[in-house]
């Protein structure tokens, strides 16, 4: 899979936001059109998910990883996928121990036992 339905996936998540966030405000009377724009944020969410499941873990690629993945927690409703999320920060993290991926971590509530090591599933 090439590189460039990483940056569709990523360009049409950063329009969808910002149709959302245009559309928001306290007087709003859109809330079939916010839940409809949240569901297809939340596709976006998983289609990046499986992108970046695809990129080997340790190889050179996922030292980019950083940046889109804080992205996307900002954007999952769904605490799995931020399991997900802070998993992959963690190995990351293993393997370069960088305070930038540390700070992410923290930002984004993942710092703590990692599940494996606190007997999660």
């Amino acid at each position: 899979m090439s590189g460039r339905y990483d940056i569709d996936a990523s360009s049409t998540l950063r329009e969808l936001r910002q149709l959302d966030e245009s559309l928001y405000s306290p007087s709003d009377q859109h809330p079939d059109l916010c839940d409809a724009l949240h569901s297809k944020i939340q596709i976006e969410v998983v289609a990046i998910l499986q992108h970046v499941d695809r990129i080997p873990l340790n190889g050179i690629p996922e030292s980019a990883l950083l940046f889109p993945l804080f992205l996307l927690g900002g954007e999952v409703t769904d605490p799995l996928h931020m399991d997900i999320i802070h998993m992959r920060l963690r190995l990351m993290l293993d393997k370069r121990p960088f305070q930038n991926i540390l700070r992410a971590l923290e930002v984004r509530g993942g710092v703590g036992p990692s599940p494996v090591s606190s007997g999660r599933s």
